[in-house]
């Protein structure tokens, strides 16, 4: 019973080339976005001068000694001759490495009320993994979930502030990282599946977030996911995540170069987006305003 407006064959034609050739534009934009995001992984590994090792995918039988397991993981996965290539090749860099509990000054998870936070439509928002994006941002638009401000009152702990890192620690999207730099992401709240991080003085938080969402950082956040039915992280495992550490200047400048990449490789997305939506209201408007030839 849908109502379609049928013009000519050849006008036809002629709109399905307008909207392919929009798509066209959008995705070469948007791989070159990727590409500049992509690139952040090799410039990281160059300003810490750590060469990551290649992946042994025929690895798959390989013996450690008794003592490496004592009270420690047991998972065969964990103990991969590749890892301990890994570890290294960051001893091997310019810079010391230290465990990420030595630098932080916080770390939690926050949670939710009984019953869940469905039928809220306002309040505080909660922020879960489904929030966390991979560039770092937080996107409150998609699925937006809330909780009172009552609650919120009482768990004041897991509260957001400007310059927080939010990782999530379980789910399908578990070692997804964030980074809160907007004020309108601050005040709020996140639910269980999320750990707030916050580093001391001597480290650089944007240098931080970029290191855990590189593919080195990632690397070793897979490595600490525990669990067999139900699988995340722990509070000791992140604390336990190996990070390089470069002197708070160069840290600077490192996070300094990070963003300028990541606000060209937003622009270049929102730029796609947007001139799809026009030639989809060029299309629209031609189709209903009876323009048509």
């Amino acid at each position: 019973s849908l109502k379609i407006p049928l013009p000519p064959i050849n006008t036809q034609r002629k709109l399905a080339r307008m909207l392919e050739y929009a798509y066209e534009k959008k995705k070469a934009k948007e791989a070159q976005a990727q590409e500049l995001l992509t690139g952040i992984d090799a410039y990281l590994s160059d300003q810490l001068d750590v060469i990551l090792p290649k992946a042994d995918n025929h690895d798959v039988h390989f013996s450690v000694m008794f003592s490496s397991v004592t009270g420690n993981r047991w998972d065969c996965a964990y103990h991969k001759h590749y890892f301990k290539l890994l570890e290294d090749a960051l001893t091997a860099g310019k810079f010391k490495t230290q465990n990420l509990g030595s630098l932080i000054t916080f770390i939690e998870s926050g949670s939710r009320p009984k019953g869940g936070v469905a039928n809220l439509t306002e309040g505080v928002f909660s922020i879960g993994g489904e929030h966390v994006t991979r560039g770092l941002e937080i996107d409150t638009d998609t699925n937006p979930k809330y909780v009172s401000k009552e609650f919120h009152e009482l768990n004041r702990r897991t509260e957001t502030h400007i310059n927080d890192i939010l990782l999530v620690k379980d789910g399908a999207t578990t070692g997804k990282v964030a980074y809160i730099r907007e004020q309108k992401h601050a005040n709020q709240n996140v639910n269980e599946h999320v750990f707030i991080l916050r580093v001391g003085k001597e480290i650089d938080t944007m240098f931080f977030a970029n290191y855990l969402a590189s593919e080195l950082g990632q690397i070793f956040i897979r490595r600490a996911i525990t669990g067999a039915t139900v699988t995340g992280l722990t509070k000791q495992a992140v604390k336990s995540l190996k990070v390089p550490v470069p002197p708070i200047d160069m840290q600077a400048s490192i996070a300094k170069r990070t963003k300028i990449i990541r606000d060209n490789a937003k622009l270049l997305i929102a730029e796609a987006q947007a001139e799809l939506e026009r030639a989809k209201k060029e299309v629209e408007e031609m189709i209903l305003g009876g323009t048509l030839q």
